[in-house]
């Protein structure tokens, strides 16, 4: 029973995790480009957007901006 309790409270901890993520991401905007388009011109570009920061997703390579 423990380890169902626990695999419980994992799972709902991923699930919040997910839906705070979701709730203050915004828009991928561009490609990152090692060399071209990284990290400051992704936040940037965000922030020209309206948004708090942008961020290189190291998974996708894409420039995500934050609210």
């Amino acid at each position: 029973i423990c380890i169902y309790i626990l695999l419980l409270i994992i799972l709902t901890m991923d699930f919040v995790h997910a839906v705070i993520k979701a709730a203050n991401s915004g828009p991928c905007i561009a490609t990152c480009v090692p060399g071209k388009y990284e990290g400051y011109e992704c936040n940037h570009d965000c922030f020209n957007n309206g948004y708090d920061d942008g961020k290189c997703d190291p998974k996708t390579k894409k420039c995500c901006c934050i609210q």
